[in-house]
């Protein structure tokens, strides 16, 4: 079975939609067996103690220099790292040490609204603003640019005549509900049981 360990720190409902994907399936492919975060506080912390998986707090420090972090997941066997809200610039080192098996989730259709401080709200406001006619995730992989690493999946929607970003958000959300369990799984039986 493979391990996975997951980077989040905002609330933490992609990230627990996927600990129990695998932990309500018979015979599963993945575990996640870790939570990385950045935020002591975030909710997301909370919701993986419940589900029983180990929190591992870092600051951005520590992120900076990641030997102690990639001794940790080294230790714990980790096959793959998912980010699912993280916001922090993950360092080449870390990047060097998982290459091909760092998948982050954006909440738009890479190339467009992607980069530095295109997160969250910031997203879906600029989507609106730019009168769009899709949006969507993706799902790509993670090199030492942000939102510039190789995409793995897309899934798109119409935006709505009228929508405000913050319903344009929530739909993105059930977007994301919707296929980032299976799309995950993909990429680690085409991806990394590959590089294996």
């Amino acid at each position: 079975m493979m391990r996975v360990a997951v980077f989040a720190s905002g609330t933490g409902s992609n990230a627990e939609r996927l600990i129990l994907h695998w932990q309500q399936t018979h015979q599963p492919l993945a575990r996640v067996v870790l939570l990385v975060s950045g935020k002591r506080d975030a909710p997301v912390v909370d919701k993986a103690r419940l589900l029983r998986v180990p929190v591992v707090v870092i600051s951005r420090r520590s992120l900076n220099h990641p030997e102690d972090l990639i001794r940790v997941l080294k230790a714990e066997r980790i096959d793959a790292l998912v980010l699912l809200g993280f916001l922090w610039l993950i360092p080449p080192d870390l990047i060097r040490a998982f290459d091909g098996r760092i998948l982050n989730l954006h909440p738009s259709l890479l190339p467009d609204f992607g980069g530095k401080g295109m997160y969250g709200m910031h997203v879906h406001e600029a989507v609106v603003a730019a009168a769009a006619s899709k949006s969507g995730i993706t799902l790509h992989l993670v090199n030492d640019e942000y939102d510039r690493g190789p995409i793995v999946a897309q899934f798109s929607l119409e935006v709505r005549k009228g929508e405000t970003a913050f319903e344009l958000s929530q739909r993105i959300h059930d977007l994301e509900q919707q296929h980032v369990p299976e799309a995950v799984e993909l990429f680690l039986q085409q991806s990394v049981l590959r590089s294996h």
